[in-house]
């Protein structure tokens, strides 16, 4: 599937797509944490990916400077007619879930966790859920692994 920012942005294309998906490859439902995972990456990629608004911090003063470059970052028509692609197939007895976006791409950094009191943010939560998760395209792709639960399993 590939949409404009604009189009993603506010609409539930990865709930949508990834319950479409699992009832062609997977025959079942898809369970929350695969929704979440995917939800989580389709974000990533339109909010800091395809508008380029920084990863926020954790303090309120950062937190309304990212909505201020958020909004500017959606009224910028390059920034928000980019594309999004988001992409599924089922293998091996795994599904895999592409999201691609046309942003700068970024490093890949492990995700940070244990901290006391630490909220997870976007990456790690998709490392939480995903079995396996790749960065391509300098990251600019990420793909999500999930192994197949078929209905007639127990």
């Amino acid at each position: 599937m590939s949409l404009s920012t604009g189009a993603a942005y506010d609409a539930d294309v990865a709930g949508r797509f990834v319950q479409a998906l699992w009832r062609r490859a997977a025959a079942g439902p898809a369970d929350e944490a695969i929704c979440l995972a995917v939800h989580e990456a389709l974000a990533n990629a339109l909010v800091h990916g395809n508008l380029e608004v920084p990863r926020l911090d954790e303090d309120l003063d950062a937190f309304l400077g990212h909505c201020e470059l958020l909004e500017e970052a959606k009224n910028d028509p390059a920034r928000w007619g980019r594309r999004i692609e988001i992409s599924g197939i089922g293998k091996n007895g795994a599904v895999e879930v592409a999201i691609q976006d046309q942003g700068l791409g970024y490093q890949v950094h492990g995700p940070e966790t244990g901290k006391a009191g630490h909220r997870l943010h976007g990456l790690e939560l998709i490392h939480a859920c995903a079995s396996t998760v790749r960065v391509e395209d300098g990251g600019r792709c990420l793909v999500l692994v999930f192994p197949m639960q078929r209905s007639d399993e127990s």
